[in-house]
């Protein structure tokens, strides 16, 4: 088992949930120091998932005295465990140290208002996109370090807080749904407001368990297969984001409008005419594009162009993100498959 841990090609590991027979006992401070010592010389694991190991605050300082050396972890799952205040500090202590973690999963672990207050000042500094801290015992000023943290400075885009007190607190994350810092399909809370106050109701979001165990939404046949798309996804900057996914709505009427509507020559040459002078002006907009990135334009519709000149004015990773957001639409995702193929 040992020597399993410790294997060069393990790529994800859920050890979740043990059923140790009835005259045995776990001991978890000893597990503790082997999942330790496997993440300090293992390459290759990026996703460990440990939950109901009765891992108590000493237990989770004894695994990061060897898992800091870990470069490649890219979520871990300690739900359902004793971690407490003393032993989300720790964990915040790592985090300092700019490890690899995209996922910190901590649900139902007795953390309190001093465990949220230091991990939000370890948040802006770190590169977790995926926050789980549901069903533990924080109150209105924990989530308000949280969410204010996240309001200004951070990656997160999946949060999951509900289980825990919230009632003022609901105010801010109405106004963080309107900025767009995040999305309600990525929060497992909706606000709502009765005679003038805000309340928190739990909202059914796509939770990560629910895409990790559906193959079908797992590239598992590609090169490189993508089990966490939450993981995966770079930071993004939510104006941006709306702003493409907006064009790609754009395009989606348009090609529904474009089948239904005659194949004259004339409308062809006059859409081709359109696509050749908006795509001048593309090309000649920013000109700080390269020419592989230029000669990405050259397509036959003005609203294909449309949408790929804001995608390419942001990140390589980004514009992959956002172009996966627009598969749901069948219609759509042959048109990103024609914008792709030269890429």
């Amino acid at each position: 088992f040992i020597s399993a841990l410790r294997s060069s090609t393990l790529k994800i590991i859920d050890l979740s949930r043990p059923i140790p027979q009835s005259n045995n006992y776990l001991d978890s401070e000893y597990f503790a120091r082997i999942i330790g010592s496997m993440l300090k010389i293992n390459t290759s694991l990026t996703e460990l998932h440990l939950q109901k190991y009765n891992f108590s605050c000493h237990d989770i300082e004894l695994m990061l005295i060897d898992a800091q050396f870990n470069k490649t972890l890219q979520l871990i799952d300690l739900g359902c465990n004793n971690i407490g205040d003393h032993g989300l500090e720790s964990i915040c202590n790592w985090i300092r140290g700019k490890p690899a973690l995209s996922g910190l999963i901590l649900s139902h672990n007795i953390i309190t208002d001093i465990g949220a207050r230091a991990l939000s000042f370890v948040l802006p500094f770190s590169r977790i996109i995926l926050l789980d801290v549901s069903y533990n015992k924080i109150k209105d000023n924990g989530i308000r370090d949280i969410l204010n943290i996240i309001n200004e400075s951070t990656s997160i885009r999946y949060l999951r807080i509900y289980g825990n007190t919230i009632s003022s607190s609901a105010e801010i994350i109405e106004r963080i749904l309107k900025s767009g810092v995040l999305e309600l399909d990525n929060l497992d809370v909706k606000p709502y407001k009765v005679d003038g106050k805000f309340y928190a109701a739990h909202y059914p979001a796509d939770h990560y368990k629910q895409r990790y165990y559906n193959v079908s939404q797992s590239n598992l046949y590609s090169q490189n297969p993508t089990i966490f798309a939450y993981v995966d996804a770079p930071a993004i900057k939510p104006k941006q984001t709306h702003e493409a996914l907006n064009c790609g709505q754009e395009l989606i009427e348009y090609r529904k409008g474009s089948k239904e509507s005659s194949n004259s020559d004339d409308s062809s040459e006059s859409l081709e005419s359109q696509s050749e002078n908006n795509y001048c002006y593309c090309a000649s907009e920013d000109k700080s594009l390269s020419e592989s990135s230029t000669d990405w334009y050259k397509v036959k519709d003005s609203r294909m162009q449309k949408v790929m000149l804001i995608l390419d004015k942001v990140d390589y990773d980004l514009r992959n993100y956002i172009l996966s957001r627009m598969n749901t639409d069948i219609q759509l995702e042959q048109a990103i498959d024609y914008l792709n193929k030269d890429n």
